[in-house]
């Protein structure tokens, strides 16, 4: 079993081949008495002249990178869809999940943070008239708005603050709310969500007590996207797209020109979110705006949908100074019912053991090729460490490795073996926290030892020389 917080790395679609596109004359703007608010963009005529290749209804090729692209159709003017991802009609989560959510939102109240879950709408349902006749006639829009809301009110249930995002699937479509050959939203998907985030931020608990600031929000240049969707289509195909350009926009407090993020008081709204709240969308900038008040923004691009949350959670930031709201933005088809999500994500609020008595821990050199043993519940007398009640906390001299394989014993002869890979993006000091694993055959066993390094028969590269680990079992907080 993998624990990973990766996700496919973006690739540049690359040159797309002569022949391909017929592109017409810029359309030149009249005569104005005034010049416009924002400088107009060039417009083309971009005609096509290649359907998808047959590989792109071929399961098989959707292999190694291409994996999170199943299957991608053709819709309408240029737009590139995922029948998997974009198309989904139901987004509940299973029992569990909400139970470890709820039990999230307490262990961050205990440091006066309020968690707000934001699930950005469906790609299919907030482009829906582009997708392509045979797969609209398919596709339970309805039914996927209902779910999306369902979705969100079962996260409200668990004490979480989630605005209103269901009215985004319901609105009028004045711009594209995604690019259209790309899986992120446009800056204008970014704004509107903004707007809806900062209407139930202000009427929450804590927010009028926040410093408030007036923010000045300016286009600056554009942005360029050829897009992952028309990267994969290349790898299969072997032909590009032309790029996409929309309005890049930057936020500044008013008055002063000053980054968001250069001022010296620590902003109460943390954001720790995907490569959707990266810079060039200036979702955090149009928060602050509709907020008034500063944005930190700690998201990671490349992080997964919890890289930047577990980066944040071990930061002594979060230590020193927690915020009063924090905002976790993922895409709404991320994988919450992984439960190996929440036994990292919940150690890492309450800072592992560093706050408690160890049981067992121990200091010892990794061996660079092969797994090494370190904990161990013996020497004579075996305590009773059940499954249910402990966590590891795992301490690398080197705070550059990312990945690490755990082999954990029990008792009653169960191992539950995973790997740990994180993102090369997020930086985690070399620490590794996990509570160790529940459910049947688990919750009860006790734990009899713990063997960590890379796992040469996964095929993994070996550890860098002289690698030292601290590791500790602790009791863990129920």
């Amino acid at each position: 079993m993998i624990i990973s917080t990766t996700t496919h790395p973006l690739r540049r679609a690359g040159q797309w081949m002569a022949g391909l596109w017929l592109l017409g004359v810029t359309a030149s703007a009249g005569a104005q008495s005034s010049p416009p608010a924002f400088p107009p963009l060039p417009k083309y005529e971009l005609q096509a002249c290649c359907n998808l290749c047959p590989a792109a209804s071929d399961p098989a090729t959707y292999q190694g990178y291409l994996d999170g692209f199943r299957m991608i159709v053709q819709g309408d003017d240029g737009w590139l869809f995922r029948t998997e991802d974009d198309l989904l009609d139901r987004f509940a989560l299973q029992p569990d999940t909400y139970e470890a959510i709820g039990l999230l939102q307490r262990r961050l109240a205990e440091h006066g943070v309020s968690l707000v879950m934001l699930p950005i709408p469906p790609r299919g349902v907030m482009a829906w008239e582009h997708l392509p006749d045979h797969i609209a006639q398919g596709f339970a829009r309805d039914m996927a708005r209902v779910g999306y809301q369902v979705l969100l009110e079962d996260l409200r249930q668990q004490g979480v603050i989630v605005p209103k995002l269901g009215q985004l699937a319901y609105g009028p479509v004045e711009a594209p709310f995604y690019f259209k050959r790309d899986h992120h939203w446009t800056p204008h998907g970014a704004k509107l969500t903004a707007q809806q985030v900062a209407e139930t931020l202000r009427a929450a608990e804590g927010f009028a007590q926040i410093p408030r600031k007036s923010f000045t929000t300016r286009q600056q240049g554009v942005v360029r996207k050829e897009g992952t969707y028309a990267g994969a289509v290349q790898r299969m195909c072997g032909f590009g797209y032309p790029e996409q350009v929309m309005p890049r926009f930057t936020t500044s407090t008013e008055g002063s020109g000053a980054d968001l993020l250069g001022e010296s008081q620590r902003p109460q709204v943390v954001l720790a979110g995907t490569s959707n709240s990266d810079a060039a969308y200036n979702f955090a900038g149009f928060l602050s705006e509709a907020l008034g008040v500063d944005v930190l923004n700690v998201s990671v691009t490349g992080g997964g949908i919890d890289g930047a949350l577990l980066q944040y959670l071990m930061s002594e930031d979060f230590r020193t100074d927690p915020p009063r709201f924090l905002i976790w933005e993922m895409p709404v088809y991320s994988n919450f019912d992984d439960e190996d999500l929440f036994r990292q994500i919940l150690p890492a609020v309450d800072n592992g053991c560093a706050n408690r008595a160890s049981v067992l821990e121990v200091t010892r050199p990794l061996k660079t090729h092969s797994l090494t043993e370190t904990l161990f519940n013996g020497g004579g007398t075996v305590q009773t460490l059940r499954g249910r009640d402990h966590l590891l906390d795992v301490q690398l001299s080197r705070p550059d490795i990312d990945k690490l394989h755990f082999s954990i014993w029990y008792t009653n002869g169960k191992n539950d073996n995973f790997t740990i890979e994180r993102s090369r993006h997020i930086d985690t000091q070399g620490r590794f926290m996990i509570n160790l694993r529940e459910g049947e055959d688990f919750s009860d066993a006790v734990f009899l030892g713990v063997d960590v390094g890379p796992d040469p028969d996964r095929g993994e590269p070996p550890l860098p020389d002289g690698v030292e680990a601290t590791v500790k079992l602790c009791e863990r907080r129920v």
